[in-house]
């Protein structure tokens, strides 16, 4: 029963997810040539959430900053908002918060932003270090896709951008 219903979730959100990137204008909708606004750059503060089947949403609150070529960095602050009920260890731990430090790439000519954690400061241990595979929107504003959630990829991510 516990299964149907993580797998309904899942189905649901998909959907979901996919309903909102069809909604997103295609590059190819973009103007081009001259006097053609240039790709958004995902460098900035924003802010959004995470979550993953059995329950899991995190708050996230974060600046990507430029490294050297396209490198990106970011010091993701995460916010523990539920845990899956089965974990009774975590359900005192919400409210809580620690810090996933990450660091990727950024593709402009296809908006995509691959960042991978690499270090925790996370003296509540509600963290664990994930990979991330995120599509910028047209116009800059969203941030959002699929985290590897230990190995399943099925952890799903959306951030707005935020004034600095």
């Amino acid at each position: 029963m516990q299964r149907s219903r993580q797998q309904r979730w899942l189905s649901i959100t998909a959907f979901v997810l996919a309903i909102a990137i069809l909604a997103l204008p295609s590059r190819s909708q973009a103007p081009t040539g001259k006097g053609a606004a240039a790709a958004p750059d995902a460098t900035g503060h924003w802010h959004g959430v995470w979550a993953a089947p059995g329950g899991w949403v995190y708050e996230a609150d974060f600046q990507i900053t430029e490294g050297l070529g396209n490198a990106v960095v970011a010091d993701i602050h995460w916010t523990l908002r539920q845990a899956d009920p089965s974990r009774t260890d975590y359900q005192g731990k919400v409210g809580m918060t620690g810090v996933e430090h990450t660091k990727g790439i950024f593709f402009p000519a296809v908006g995509v932003v691959s960042l991978e954690g690499y270090a925790l400061d996370d003296p509540n241990t509600i963290l664990g270090m994930d990979k991330y595979r995120l599509i910028l929107s047209d116009d800059g504003t969203t941030l959002g896709g699929i985290t590897w959630d230990h190995g399943d990829w099925n952890g799903q991510f959306f951030a707005k951008r935020q004034a600095n």
